[in-house]
């Protein structure tokens, strides 16, 4: 199966944009009222089967490229594609790797 592997680089961003960035791209988990309450906010990723070999990468299918890259170019956050060959048991339907 074709599949992308994209590497982005948030490195000259200020904290609070990359924060933004990444909320937005993986989602959040959040806890209040000491663990009793919790939330899920699901980012761009949350529907698009992925894997994340590294900690500024993520491979997706070739059919997915575009939604996170648009995502990356409408940020402004620099980033690399190339084409990458993967097993079809490892992006199932809603399968993801940390």
């Amino acid at each position: 199966m074709k599949g992308v592997i994209i590497f982005y680089k948030l490195g000259k961003h200020t904290s609070k944009k990359k924060e933004k960035v990444l909320r937005e791209l993986w989602g959040k988990k959040q806890q209040s009222y000491y663990g009793k309450y919790s939330y899920d906010f699901e980012g761009i990723l949350a529907g698009i089967p992925h894997i994340k070999p590294a900690r500024s990468a993520v491979i997706v299918k070739g059919i997915d490229k575009h939604k996170v890259t648009s995502f990356l170019d409408k940020n402004k956050v620099p980033h690399v594609v190339f084409n990458t060959n993967i097993g079809k048991e490892l992006l199932n339907s809603r399968s993801i790797y940390y």
